[in-house]
């Protein structure tokens, strides 16, 4: 599946994931709901690509500029985490996966300019900021490729308590929430 399609068979589901006790951001999320997260993963042939977007409160702790030493040793050991993300998310090595191409993006640092302009407003709004990270695997004996475990990511992120998962693949497109204790998807 090329990654227009995957985005256009998403966008649709994207809005189901919408709670009316969540914050609007019609740039990202549908919603922003600490401890949720969406993850859209869709494989076709040899190709997984995944995506995951989730509160940076879930994998920080805060959502803020990092001010002190140990939130910006936070950040950057959760950049090296997502950064990995065989690591987070887990399949078995028979389905020969690797990494092509891995990009993680946060709202901090890109608002940075924007909210010091704003800084003499920021009592009368409240700032969300997600994390977004984009994967592409190349899963060379695919076939293999009967599950994708979570638990690492959950293990990693405990704020992190469910993602709702859309998923296209050989079983056709799928709607999970996934947590800890459910945290096998199949393909």
């Amino acid at each position: 599946m090329n990654p227009l399609a995957f985005a256009l068979a998403l966008q649709g589901s994207l809005a189901f994931a919408a709670d009316t006790n969540s914050h609007s951001h019609p740039a990202t999320l549908a919603t922003h709901e600490h401890g949720v997260g969406q993850l859209n993963l869709a494989l076709d042939q040899q190709r997984l690509d995944i995506e995951l977007e989730v509160p940076a409160f879930n994998l920080l702790g805060f959502e803020h500029q990092p001010r002190q030493l140990e939130e910006k040793k936070r950040l950057s050991l959760v950049y090296q985490q997502l950064n990995q993300p065989l690591q987070l998310f887990a399949v078995k090595q028979e389905a020969q996966c690797s990494i092509t191409q891995a990009q993680v993006l946060n709202d901090i640092e890109s608002d940075e300019h924007e909210h010091e302009h704003e800084h003499e407003h920021e009592h009368e709004h409240e700032t969300h900021w997600n994390i977004r990270a984009n994967y592409q695997l190349n899963c060379q004996a695919f076939e293999r490729l009967t599950q994708i475990d979570l638990s690492p990511f959950f293990k990693a992120f405990p704020n992190t308590q469910s993602l709702q998962v859309q998923m296209i693949g050989p079983n056709g497109q799928q709607g999970i929430k996934a947590t800890l204790k459910d945290s096998l998807l199949v393909p």
